[in-house]
């Protein structure tokens, strides 16, 4: 049993397992799966249109009554900058070329990777929103 109950409580599950929305690598079929093994699963629906999102959903909830996470973004899509998005290709350049994606093309296919200076670095997947403070900063 899990020490802390509060989570399967909240989510009405029975083990601390929530299954990682990763867009296109994730479909209803696992979400199902993982749902029925008593975790919490999750549908990203960001990359869907509503049609296939729909259909997702509703394949959900022919196979199961369990709860399942979905998972979408909210976030107001930027106006396209090219001055921006070179002045952040550019500052990231020297990361691509050390640890590996090319920076001068292929790099909406990658997480976006940005070294803290500490000792360890730091990798994330950034939002526009959060491209545009990459480029703000000194």
């Amino acid at each position: 049993m899990w020490p802390d109950p509060r989570l399967l409580d909240l989510f009405k599950i029975e083990h601390p397992i929530v299954l990682a929305p990763m867009a296109g690598a994730v479909d209803a079929n696992l979400a199902i799966a993982v749902a029925e093994g008593g975790g919490l699963g999750s549908l990203p629906v960001a990359m869907l249109n509503e049609q296939q999102m729909r259909a997702q959903m509703e394949k959900i909830r022919a196979a199961t009554s369990k709860p399942i996470n979905v998972n979408f973004f909210v976030h107001k899509p930027p106006l396209l900058n090219n001055a921006r998005e070179h002045a952040w290709r550019e500052r990231l350049k020297p990361y691509y070329l050390e640890l590996g994606p090319q920076a001068d093309g292929g790099i909406e296919s990658h997480a976006l990777v940005f070294a803290f200076p500490r000792p360890n670095p730091t990798a994330l997947f950034a939002l526009p929103s959060f491209r545009r403070s990459l480029t703000d900063r000194p």
